[in-house]
């Protein structure tokens, strides 16, 4: 007997037994149809012809037919058959067209006989109620018996294939039939069809299975009645794309390279029909498989063989993508390509092993599921829920996402909390939720891999652990319960809590369990939006930290209140210190909170190294070798201690809050614009003292008549007549200020150096008008000019003020008496040297307004006074908004900044006659009291106010002048110079001046 495995280059077998033939009833076929010299039973047929029937009687080797190109069959199709040992042969020498009422190419043969059928490239076939190519080698008689050997049947495609049915469809029927009973250890055949060519069509699909066959064998010894099926074309089919089933101890093996498109795309089954022990199945797709109504790929193995779908380039379907099912065989599904099930499950497994087995899942592609219930996860294990014995290995190197994309969805799940322990490595991304069983699961998640999720992930009973080197993100409410057990959380990479529509909060429990949370890597809780402050990572457990633990927070950096993001332990804390990045939600500058903001609450014993500022944090810096955010106005620190949010825990850690020294300076403002006030006004009195020198020494006498009387005169007399005055003076002071601030932030003390050096310059000029008055003088007057000072600190900040002063001044004397008052207007524009975030200066106006007055008497001896005097001030400062705060979202409000203060003391000085002026030299000394001076030094700021209260209240005044008196019309001119004292600053003054009198 001899077997040819055909192909339209093959060389013919001869006859080597007898032979009859029995003919179709449809002569037409001869009228094409010559013998084939090469074969006792063979045809060469060309033209057309309605139909084609070869039927071989038993014995018969080899019975063939070959086709020349351009011949065509239009009616009955062709078909071939033969009994017992004949080999049928169907070829194709080129193009033909074969059109059939039911079959269009139909090959059948029982017992030993092979049957190959082969088409040419742009041949086409079409069955008209039935398959386009049909095969079937059938269950012989026992006359025809022959126990040990079936051949195959083999089919190749390479033309186009269309029919009301299947398209290509082949069977070996080898049953356990009471006529036939093959011995032990039969090898049965095996059914290889390959297509290379198009069956069906886009828009024209075959009307039932693109490719359909199945083996029947019993008692049959391995590897008999396998399948293999390779589509090298396009498949378009009503129903499935491809169904194999071998339904003993089969293999079926089923490849596609380019594209199979149907109601299910692949389905092959290794089934246990007919008793044996099973066979193993693989699909393997390099090519596009779309399923428009059902499943991808369906693979089972329902006795001792092995189930394996590799997918390396596109599975789509509107139900599940890969379903596979495997009992004591190995199940291993690999992807490499795409995935995407729109109803279902992209990988779903079923394995029920009799003893320890361990199904495969390798995702290095995209598998993307519906995902909306346990059942339909993305990646579905036991989805029906029967009880899964096997174990599953899952390797993602790829994207694991339902439809939807949604974290909400279920992307990896045990239908039953009984299944095999799941391990999980994932080095890719994971968009879902987790359903895990009560065995000991296991999840990796390897440097680079992502797990991204939300609502509640169960890993149930056992002993679970989590192992997390890369970025897990917790969107909206999460729960991630580990369950009974002794559980643990590893965490040497980021865990990341998202606020997603509302709120970010994630949570690690154990429902019955405990669990331990090691974190030497970054829980991250700084949203990814808006910079919400409600985020909180909650561990129900016990929490480690190891080298390398660090947190990330987003804080309302402001007044109290404020609320931040929180690590939240329920359990005891240990290990070593956490650096917290804090990063400020607001913007605005901060704001003053003595009652602080919690960041990390711990129920339990806490014997860490604590939570300590990243120095990392924008605005971090490092104040008297303390740790600190700078805000501009403020500075944070982080220490143990409760605040907002601690809510009564056992240790708590929380941002509080004072002003820095750049919000510390600017009440000091205020006090230097009163000091400008106070020196220039000041300088006034010096004119006064001309006028009171030139009204009381009646300078129209000699100077040999001066009085020389010991008491004071009973009436000195006035000058006479109405005289004007006019007068120019500069001036100068120098002030330095030590001033040094305590004060505690939290627990921690700071000290800042606040001290200044101030330098006051102006020029003034005005006129006076003297008349007679109540048996007196009085002067009125007017004055004017301008002013400027610069402040200097030493932390180097700076003001620079300047604009004009104006005024207007009254002076009486009658007598010995006299009395002062003076009315004067500061306008200055005020440069503050503070850089403020994008600012380097904050500009403003300085406003202030006041008066002095002095009253005193003047006692003469010859050419000696003495004047004791008393002197009030008072001033109001106003300054202006900051506008480059309020650009920034921050607050400092000015208050009016009034003082009111008396100096007590006199003046004592001499005259002397030169060149017919008078020469006088005086000292002038009081002492100082500052009533009210602190009152409205003040600045208000998010969450309180800063004041400059510190200056001491007392101080000393000492100054001399020399003066050349004018006494009646004439010039006159004076210089003075002195300080003024305490303990706190020190300034020195300089004036000079000249006066015009008509």
């Amino acid at each position: 007997m001899s077997v040819l495995r055909f192909s339209k280059t093959s060389a013919r077998v001869a006859l080597s037994m007898a032979a009859s033939v029995v003919l179709a009833t449809t002569t037409r076929a001869w009228a094409i149809c010559t013998p084939d010299p090469a074969v006792a039973i063979g045809y060469i047929c060309s033209g057309a012809t309605a139909g084609f029937n070869l039927a071989v009687s038993l014995n018969i080797d080899t019975a063939s037919v070959t086709f020349l190109p351009g011949a065509s069959i239009t009616a009955d199709g062709v078909a071939l058959s033969g009994r017992r040992i004949t080999n049928i042969y169907y070829q194709e020498l080129g193009p033909v067209s074969v059109t059939g009422s039911n079959f269009g190419v139909s090959a059948t043969t029982t017992g030993e006989g092979a049957i190959s059928i082969g088409t040419s490239r742009g041949s086409f076939l079409k069955g008209g109620n039935g398959p386009g190519v049909y095969a079937a080698i059938n269950e012989p008689s026992v006359a025809e018996l022959l126990p040990n050997f079936i051949a195959d049947i083999s089919i190749v495609s390479n033309g186009a294939v269309a029919a009301a049915t299947n398209g290509v469809e082949a069977h070996h029927y080898m049953s356990d039939s009471i006529t036939w009973s093959p011995a032990a250890g039969f090898l049965g055949g095996a059914v290889r069809i390959t297509n290379n060519g198009t069956i069906g069509a886009a828009g024209a699909p075959v009307g039932g299975r693109g490719v359909y066959a199945e083996t029947f064998y019993i008692n049959n010894g391995a590897g008999s009645g396998s399948i293999g099926i390779v589509n090298n074309g396009a498949i378009h089919a009503t129903s499935s794309g491809v169904e194999a089933y071998a339904r003993a101890s089969g293999d079926v093996t089923v490849a596609n390279t380019q594209t199979i498109v149907g109601s299910a795309g692949v389905i092959a089954q290794s089934l246990l029909t007919y008793g044996g022990a099973g066979g193993n199945v693989t699909v393997d797709n390099s090519g596009s498989i779309l399923a428009g109504n059902g499943d991808g790929v369906v693979a089972i193995a329902s006795g001792i063989g092995n189930v394996a779908v590799n997918n390396t380039w596109s599975i789509a379907a509107t139900g599940g993508g890969v379903h596979a099912s495997a009992r004591d065989g190995a199940l291993a599904i690999a992807n490499f390509g795409w995935i995407v099930a729109a109803g279902g499950a992209a990988i779903a497994i079923d394995h029920f092993p009799a003893g320890a087995r361990q199904s495969q899942i390798v995702n290095a592609g995209l598998a993307q599921g519906s995902g909306q219930s346990a059942a339909s996860a993305v990646i579905s294990i036991d989805p029906l829920g029967a009880g899964f014995a096997a174990s599953a290995n899952i390797v993602n190197s790829g994207v694991i996402r339902s439809t939807d994309v949604s974290p909400n969805a279920f992307a990896i799940a045990a239908g039953a909390r009984g299944d095999g322990a799941i391990s999980l490595a994932n080095s890719g991304a994971i968009i879902g939720r987790m359903a895990m069983t009560d065995a000991s699961d296991l999840f990796q998640n390897v440097a680079g891999g992502l797990w991204r999720t939300s609502g509640q992930s169960n890993f149930y009973g056992g002993a679970d652990s989590i192992a997390n080197a890369g970025r897990i993100i917790a969107v909206g409410d999460t729960l991630v319960d580990m369950g009974a057990g002794a559980n643990a959380v590893s965490n040497s990479g980021a865990i990341q809590v998202v606020n997603g529509a509302a709120i970010g909060r994630a949570a690690f429990s154990a429902t019955g369990g405990s669990l331990i949370f090691d974190n030497s890597g970054l829980i991250d809780l700084q949203n990814d939006g808006a910079h919400s402050v409600a985020n909180t990572a909650t561990i129900n457990g016990a929490f480690n930290a190891f080298a390398g633990s660090s947190l990330m927070v987003d804080a309302q950096l402001g007044p109290p209140g404020s609320v931040a993001d929180r690590l939240i332990v329920n359990g005891p804390a240990t290990g070593a210190t956490t650096p917290v990045l804090v990063r400020d939600a607001l913007g605005m500058g901060g704001a003053l909170n003595r009652l602080g903001v919690t960041v990390v609450k711990i129920t339990g014993a806490d014997t860490s190294g604590g939570f300590v500022l990243n120095p990392a944090s924008p605005g971090f810096t490092m104040v008297n070798g303390a740790p600190v955010i700078d805000t501009g106005l403020f500075y944070f620190v982080l220490a143990r201690g409760p605040g907002v949010g601690c809510d009564g825990a056992a240790s708590c850690y929380s941002l509080y809050s004072d002003a820095s020294p750049k919000a510390r300076i600017l009440p000091v403002a205020t006090t230097t614009m009163q000091a400008l006030w106070q020196e220039t006004a000041l300088m006034w009195e010096d004119r006064q003292t001309e006028l009171r020198d030139s009204h009381f020494r009646a300078a129209a006498r000699p100077v040999e008549s001066l009085p020389s009387r010991k008491a004071p005169p009973s009436a000195p007399e006035a000058t006479t007549g109405r005289l004007i005055s006019a007068w120019v003076k500069p001036l100068g002071a120098w002030t330095t200020r030590s001033n040094v601030v305590s004060t505690a932030i939290g627990p921690r003390l700071f000290s800042f150096d606040l001290s200044y050096r101030q330098n006051s310059f102006g020029l003034l000029g005005g006129a006076d008008y003297a008349l007679p008055l109540w048996g007196g003088e009085a002067n009125i007057g007017v004055l004017g000019g301008f002013v400027e000072t610069d402040v200097n600190f030493h932390a180097g900040h700076f003001f620079r003020a300047r604009g004009g002063s104006v005024g207007a001044t009254a002076t009486f004397m009658k007598n010995g008496f006299f009395l002062d008052g003076l009315f004067k207007a500061d306008l200055l524009s005020l440069q503050l040297g503070v850089p403020l975030g994008r600012f380097e200066s904050l500009w403003t106006t300085a406003n202030t307004l006041g008066g002095v007055w002095n009253v005193g008497y003047r006692y003469d001896w010859e050419r000696v006074f003495l004047e004791p005097i008393a002197t009030f001030t008072y001033s109001a400062t106003r300054m202006g908004d900051l506008r480059e705060l309020a650009a920034m979202g921050a607050q400092a409000r000015f208050g009016v900044g009034e003082d009111f203060r008396g100096g007590f003391g006199g003046r004592v000085g001499a005259t002397l006659p030169l060149a017919g002026q008078l020469l006088e030299a005086s000292v002038t000394g009081r002492l100082w009291d500052q009533f009210a001076s602190n009152r409205g030094r003040a600045v208000e700021l998010m969450g309180g106010s800063l004041r400059d209260d510190a200056l001491a209240r007392v101080y000393g005044e000492v100054k001399g002048n020399l003066a050349m008196l004018a006494v009646g019309p004439g010039l006159g001119a004076y210089i003075s110079g002195g300080a003024k004292f305490n303990d706190q600053f020190r300034t020195w003054i300089a004036r000079g001046g000249v006066a015009y009198r008509w």
